[in-house]
């Protein structure tokens, strides 16, 4: 993931995941990945946005709504694991 080509695909993809997913009615599953300093990218923010979740700059600010969605994340798929 060093390079930035790789991580826009991987951006990507993730952003189609999360897409997906919340049709679905899930959390965004890309709030488990994070950068090798703790953080989620602009990336993240900017899908939440897209979905409806608030501005991202908004949601960047605070830790609230990447904690809420890592959680939401967690129970949901310990929750269901046959899926």
């Amino acid at each position: 993931m060093s390079s930035p080509y790789d991580r826009g695909v991987m951006g990507e993809i993730l952003g189609r995941i999360v897409e997906y997913e919340h049709g679905l009615g899930r959390p965004m599953l890309s709030s488990v990945v994070l950068s090798k300093d703790g953080q989620q990218g602009d990336g993240f923010f900017k899908i939440a946005e897209s979905l409806g979740y608030g501005s991202w700059k908004n949601l960047k600010k605070g830790l609230k709504f990447e904690f809420d969605q890592m959680n939401q994340t967690f129970e949901y798929w310990r929750k269901h694991k046959d899926i």
